[in-house]
Formats: C-alpha cells, structure tokens, sequence
C-alpha cells in the first residue's frame, strides 16, 4: 500500500534507519533492550550486540555476548571514576542538600524547564533536517565537507545547547525540594566525572560514518539523520530524568 503523503504545514516525525542486512534473531534480541543509540550503531555494524557502549566496536561474533549476563550498571561506571570522584560523589550523599525554593520559584523553574527542553528538541529537528548544524550558518562549513564533518558539526551544537539545559534543570530540581535538590548535587558531579569519557567516545562517531559510507554508500540522510536523533536522546537522558523526577513530585506533591 502506498502511503499517503503528510499534510501541508505537518511536521515530520523523526527518520527512523532500516539495518543495512536484517538482523538474525539472537542479534534482534541482544538490541532489544539497548539504549537507541547503540541500536543505530548496531544497526550500521559500528557496534556489536551486547554492548552498551558507542565506542563498541564489533569486532566478535553476536553469539559471544548474548549468551552471558552484562554487568551492573555501577561496574560498568566504575572504571568511568577517578578515586576523586568518589570522594566527592560520597560527601555530596553526606552533605546537607541545598535550600529549596518556594512553591512558586519551584512551579515556575518547572515550566520553563520543559519550554526549553522542547524547544531545543524543536531546534535540533530542524537542523538534522535540513543538515545545517544549529547555530552555524550556512557558509560556516564548507560545500565539500564530508559527512563526518557535518557530524561533529551538529554534535558540537548538542554540546553548546544541552549543557546550560541541564543546568536549567538542577536548578529546577533544587528548588522543588532538598530531596531533589541532593539529586541535582549529584547530576552535576557525575556531569563533571564522565564528560570527558562520554566526550572521548562519541567523538568517534563522525570518523566511523565516513568510513561507513565510503564501505557501504547510501543516502547520507539515511545515516546521519537517524543517528543524530539517537545521540541527542542519549545526550538528554539526564535532562529527561530529571525532569521526570521533577513532574512526579509535583504530581505527588502538588506545588501550591
């Protein structure tokens, strides 16, 4: 059945990769339950099932992994932290959280929190669109830049963006209540802890999709629009926590 073509003026949904080759039925069940990102490298063969990391480049056959039970989460972390990071991290659960603000402080930091987390949801659809990494203009790159290129291009855009959001949000968090607010204590240090592993290991991505591309030709779009989106969920995954932290309380705990 042929579909029928979007209305005028709707905004289309997020593209969604189809795998390269189908995926065998022990590979489809080790993605089942894997964070999207990693189901998109999987999907374009940067990853191996099993692996929940995006450094994780396939290398061994699926078999390997499925058959065994993955670590926890706090071992997978584990080697992420330097001893100073767990000092820290252990005296922030020691120390007396921030003050709270007032009811209205807090319904009004909530708001606005969610205005700019869809907002820049909206900003970055746009841009993974029309491939013009946001706040760039169109001259900033040039015309023969390669995939990768453009790649690292939007990511330094999430970058800019993302970090003062989730800024926005602890603030929120600690003006809900001192509960969130040791929440938001603790997001900040792990922020500081893993940013530059988290940093180390997407800045492979743009250099892997060349080479895909160069391996496998394809159209670009159908690449890179679907793994920006996955790496802008990963990269919210801490904002949307919070921020679900946050409308939960209000729901328990109506701001008055």
């Amino acid at each position: 059945m042929t579909p029928l073509p979007p209305r005028a003026g709707a905004r289309a949904a997020p593209p969604t990769v189809q795998p390269a080759r189908p995926l065998r039925p022990s590979t489809a069940a080790a993605t089942l339950h894997q964070p999207p990102l990693v189901r998109q490298l999987i999907a374009l063969g940067l990853a191996e099932p099993g692996s929940d990391e995006p450094g994780a480049v396939a290398r061994q056959p699926a078999a390997a992994h499925t058959a065994s039970v993955g670590p926890s989460l706090a071992e997978r972390v584990a080697p992420w932290l330097a001893w100073t990071d767990a000092i820290a991290l252990a005296g922030a659960l020691d120390a007396a959280p921030p003050a709270s603000g007032t009811p209205a402080q807090a319904r009004t930091a909530l708001q606005q929190a969610l205005a700019a987390r869809e907002a820049l949801q909206r900003s970055f659809t746009d841009a993974f669109e029309a491939d013009q990494p946001e706040g760039l203009a169109a001259h900033d790159l040039p015309p023969d830049a390669t995939p990768g290129r453009r790649y690292r291009a939007h990511q330094q855009a999430m970058e800019r963006r993302i970090a003062p959001l989730r800024a926005q949000v602890r603030r929120a968090l600690v003006l809900r209540s001192a509960a969130l607010g040791r929440i938001a204590v603790l997001d900040q240090l792990l922020e500081q802890a893993l940013a530059a592993r988290e940093r180390q290991l997407l800045s492979a991505l743009p250099a892997w999709l060349d080479r895909r591309l160069q391996r496998e030709p394809a159209p670009i779009a159908q690449i890179m629009q679907p793994l920006l989106h996955a790496e802008l969920a990963h990269r919210l995954q801490p904002v949307d926590g919070m921020l679900a932290a946050l409308q939960g309380s209000a729901t328990s705990e109506p701001l008055q």
